[in-house]
């Protein structure tokens, strides 16, 4: 969009230093824990149990068929096939296929499997606000230069306050499982930028912040497919802010390894698991 079309879709932003924007007539958003109970409503629907526990251990064993296990000794070789898994309450699933789609813990599921995983937890901020008055018009989903990217929060009840949610990416979090909320950083880094853009935006009353995990990669994309070094071993993390966006495609993508050896919804090859170990990046550098 041209700045005079931005103009006429927000016209409180400050645009002296933007030339153009870009705007996805398509794009929407969710609420994750719906999408995933429908999604898991669905796989019941068709058959598929869920079981809530933690692996403990992912069994391999060299060129044995899936059946009884067979342990693995550290230092004794490493194990070319899964055989099943071993959760911390003893119970074990036999299985030639297992897929590591563990988000922010991929890397510690990995390791269970003696393999490395270049994907780590990474603490990001969210804050929702009050708006100082109802606002005239609907945010979409705003990604201003800095990175500083806010939308409009729907209401849980009609008398709710015209509220935004308001986030920022920082790429130099250090890695963890860090879930403390830095209040201090509303002020500090998220309000300027915001205020910048928007100064009508300078009045809104911070409401609560909270923090959650991104699963990050070198390259800010994920890890997708069978693993070369073990064989059953398939891959789907790292998403890196994005996998709610991607997680149907994902979904048929993965069924279609699995089943055939192959992508033929998407070429998914550039996601290989093993590219970095390869020295083969694929860079991202519009992670928000």
């Amino acid at each position: 969009l041209e700045r005079r079309a931005l103009e006429s879709r927000l016209p409180d932003l400050v645009l002296d230093d933007i030339a153009f924007g870009v705007f996805g007539a398509d794009d929407g958003y969710a609420s994750p824990r719906e999408v995933l109970k429908g999604m898991r409503s669905g796989a019941e629907a068709a058959g598929a149990e869920f079981i809530e526990g933690e692996v403990a251990a992912i069994e391999r064993a060299s060129g044995a068929p899936a059946g009884a296990p067979i342990p693995y000794e550290e230092g004794a070789g490493f194990a070319d096939r899964v055989i099943g898994v071993t959760l911390a309450s003893g119970e074990r699933i036999a299985s030639p296929v297992i897929v590591n789609a563990a988000g922010a813990w991929a890397g510690r599921v990995a390791r269970l499997a003696g393999l490395d995983l270049p994907i780590e937890p990474q603490r990001q901020h969210l804050f929702r606000c009050a708006l100082p008055h109802a606002w005239p018009y609907r945010f979409p989903m705003v990604v201003d230069t800095t990175g500083v990217h806010w939308r409009h929060d729907d209401p849980d009840h009609v008398s709710d306050l015209d509220r935004i949610v308001v986030a920022r990416t920082y790429t130099d979090e250090p890695p963890g499982e860090n879930f403390t909320c830095e209040s201090e950083r509303w002020r500090r880094d998220f309000l300027p930028p915001l205020a910048h853009r928007l100064p009508a935006l300078r009045d809104v009353r911070l409401i609560e912040g909270w923090t959650g995990l991104y699963e990050l990669t070198p390259d800010h994309n994920p890890l997708l497919g069978a693993h070369p070094s073990l064989e059953g071993f398939h891959v789907a993390a790292g998403f890196s802010g994005h996998g709610l966006m991607m997680s149907p495609a994902i979904g048929r993508v993965m069924s279609e390894i699995i089943r055939t050896g192959h992508a033929t919804t998407a070429d998914v090859t550039p996601l290989a698991a093993d590219r970095f170990a390869r020295g083969v990046v694929f860079h991202d550098g519009a992670m928000i």
